[in-house]
């Protein structure tokens, strides 16, 4: 059985549905994030349901991915992100993968960056919401496309 998540640092930034951003650690059950669609690529507010902050298991490894836009995003090896090539997880991204990015901007489009390199570190804690949305989506402020699919990966999430 797979006991690892789909996580990221707890000082992850998040988008908000008012515009404004809060680290991961900090949203409640209720709030509403910023989502989008894997294919139309749309960008729609969608309530949260789930949110955990926890120290990593033995079995989870972590990274810090830097894209060629100068983002870094750390998160598990688990951790799906949307590339060209549609959902990806961080354990199977390569050097100059396309992962897609969330970057918000006045026309509300999701822009792709190449990854330029990816180092194995330690995070001493993780953290993961889920949301209502049916595409388990969120949009970080340090530009990334985040899933956490519950329903695919057998786990609930408690605060």
């Amino acid at each position: 059985m797979d006991h690892c998540y789909q996580c990221l640092h707890p000082d992850t930034l998040v988008w908000m549905n008012d515009g404004t951003k809060k680290p991961l650690k900090n949203i409640k059950i209720g709030d509403v994030v910023l989502t989008f669609h894997p294919k139309t690529l749309e960008i729609t507010p969608s309530p949260v349901i789930n949110q955990f902050v926890r120290p990593p298991l033995d079995n989870e490894f972590s990274y810090k991915i830097k894209l060629a836009n100068g983002s870094e995003i750390l998160a598990t090896a688990e951790h799906k992100f949307m590339s060209i090539n549609g959902w990806e997880k961080v354990k199977n991204f390569t050097i100059n993968k396309n992962v897609a990015l969330g970057i918000i901007n006045a026309k509300k489009k999701i822009t792709f960056s190449r990854v330029v390199q990816i180092t194995p570190i330690t995070m001493s804690l993780i953290a993961d919401i889920t949301v209502e949305s049916e595409n388990h989506s969120f949009i970080a402020e340090w530009v990334d496309v985040a899933n956490n699919d519950a329903n695919n990966n057998n786990h609930n999430h408690n605060n």
